[in-house]
């Protein structure tokens, strides 16, 4: 239904290749992204059907992925995981001078299970998407809070992002 769909995965904690807790490979070494080479190639058998999807995952080395959008606007993707809590993420995107991910103009990260949306830097914007799970059996016990599972959408145009609308999926396991 759309002219142009683009697939993004980047590197997790929580996918990470590992040997009990030792981290096993380089930052692709992870089932997310494999998960997403499969669905590619998957895709790539009928080409007539889905040569509008384009699958982007980082270059080797890399834990994030720059996109640029319409209007010249450029997104940035990345877990998150890199740093210890929300309040710290800006910062760091920062402290790289407009390198990697601080090339975006809109940085949108997860791992933090609640929704933030910051401004920062140079006229940029950080968006931390609510949970998309149903329920942590780590995270609640862990944090003694409950995060209300979500998918945050947005639109994009030369001026920037407007129209955020978070879909609030309510708590799965509790309605189950």
């Amino acid at each position: 239904l759309a002219p142009s769909v683009k697939v993004v995965g980047v590197p997790s904690n929580h996918c990470r290749v590992r040997r009990g807790k030792a981290v096993q490979g380089g930052t692709l070494d992870d089932w997310g992204i494999e998960v997403i080479a499969q669905v590619a190639d998957i895709a790539a058998v009928n080409p007539q059907a889905y040569e509008h999807v384009e699958f982007i995952v980082p270059n080797q080395h890399e834990e994030h992925v720059l996109l640029t959008l319409v209007g010249g606007k450029v997104l940035g993707v990345a877990h998150g995981h890199q740093k210890g809590s929300p309040a710290a993420l800006a910062g760091w995107v920062k402290s790289t001078g407009r390198r990697g991910l601080a090339q975006a103009d809109i940085v949108v990260v997860g791992h933090f299970h609640h929704l933030v949306v910051e401004a920062f830097g140079d006229m940029q914007w950080l968006f931390i998407c609510p949970t998309n799970d149903n329920g942590s059996s780590w995270y609640t016990p862990s944090s003694g809070e409950r995060s209300e599972p979500g998918i945050l959408t947005f639109r994009v145009d030369e001026r920037g992002w407007y129209a955020l609308d978070p879909i609030w999926l309510g708590n799965v396991a509790e309605v189950a």
